[in-house]
């Protein structure tokens, strides 16, 4: 029943109830309380109750009625909040909304603990803003690029993070522009740049975009394989390649192994003078130092070396040269040396 219609009814049985306690008795009754004395008909006595009744009901209904209001207006717009939410949990950002409701505030404390992803290619939606958002994102996991305009989201949001490196696959030149701006991208994202670089452009590009590239050990190695296969006038020069080692944590066979890499690319004296001032440097670089020196028979150097080392080091180059002064000939990349 409507409340239009209550109202309507009950009014209708005072009325009534009234009417025919009128006709019934006609007269007067004095009630008095506290000294205050009132007099109404008997009508109004007896259907008094019935009006308190009608008023408390009508109160309760008012106040509960309300209430239902609120909390469906209260839903629905949690409703269309939940929606905001499940967009922002597919691209990876964090929601920080409230709702009103405690089963919306439940479901919310869930999902934002939760990396959410469309399901597959056929992942269907009514809610249009989740559907193209979902769309979006199945490209990217495919590997394909999405215009970053068309995301709206920041170079740090994973998903952006995953569509620049998509990016970086297809876009040749879009290596540079991360490396010139590194600080607008994630480490991930620069380090990827700067693959790209090396293997992409020449040395002349790369030695224009060191200061932006995040060179790890395995990164600066391919920097330097590259580098060695066409050594010129515009290759690394000997300060770059310092300053690149210094910014890495490298192992005796490190060392070895980038004079092996250049070995080539340098004259005789010019790798030689190279690895004496990395031994100088770096302790680490005295195995690499004392390769070189066998590699263009510099035994007089080598005996210089080992004469100033302990019993237990350099072991490996001190049973070469024993060899070499016994007349039997070796390579050092034929021992195997720790």
């Amino acid at each position: 029943m409507g409340l239009k219609k209550y109202i309507f009814f009950s009014l209708l049985l005072i009325i009534a109830i009234a009417g025919y306690v009128f006709s019934l008795n006609s007269n007067d009754f004095r009630l008095e309380v506290f000294g205050q004395a009132y007099v109404l008909p008997i009508a109004v006595w007896v259907v008094m109750p019935v009006v308190v009744l009608f008023i408390l009901s009508l109160l309760h209904m008012l106040f509960y009625g309300t209430k239902a209001y609120f909390e469906k207006n209260a839903f629905k717009k949690d409703f269309d909040k939940m929606s905001d939410l499940i967009t922002a949990r597919l691209s990876a950002q964090e929601f920080y909304h409230s709702f009103k409701t405690n089963e919306a505030k439940e479901v919310s404390n869930t999902l934002n603990q939760v990396f959410m992803t469309p399901s597959n290619a056929e992942f269907s939606s009514k809610d249009k803003s989740i559907q193209e958002l979902a769309s979006k994102i199945i490209k990217i996991n495919a590997g394909e690029y999405v215009p970053t305009k068309e995301l709206k989201l920041s170079n740090i949001n994973p998903l952006m993070e995953k569509n620049l490196l998509n990016k970086l696959k297809v876009d040749g030149d879009f290596c540079l522009e991360v490396l010139k701006k590194s600080g607008n991208f994630t480490d991930t994202v620069v380090y990827a740049a700067g693959e790209s670089l090396i293997k992409n452009k020449s040395i002349t590009t790369i030695k224009k975009n060191l200061e932006g590239m995040k060179l790890d050990k395995q990164l600066a190695f391919e920097l330097f394989k590259k580098d060695s296969l066409k050594h010129e006038s515009f290759s690394l020069s000997k300060d770059e390649i310092n300053k690149i080692l210094s910014s890495l944590e490298l192992t005796k066979n490190d060392f070895i192994e980038l004079a092996k890499i250049y070995k080539k690319a340098f004259g005789p004296d010019e790798i030689i003078k190279f690895f004496e001032d990395l031994s100088s440097k770096n302790e680490e670089a005295t195995s690499a130092y004392l390769y070189v020196l066998f590699e263009y028979e510099m035994l007089d150097n080598v005996r210089e070396v080992l004469a100033n080392s302990a019993n237990d080091e350099y072991v490996p180059f001190k049973a070469l040269l024993d060899l070499r002064n016994s007349g039997k000939h070796y390579r050092l990349d034929n021992l195997c040396f720790n």
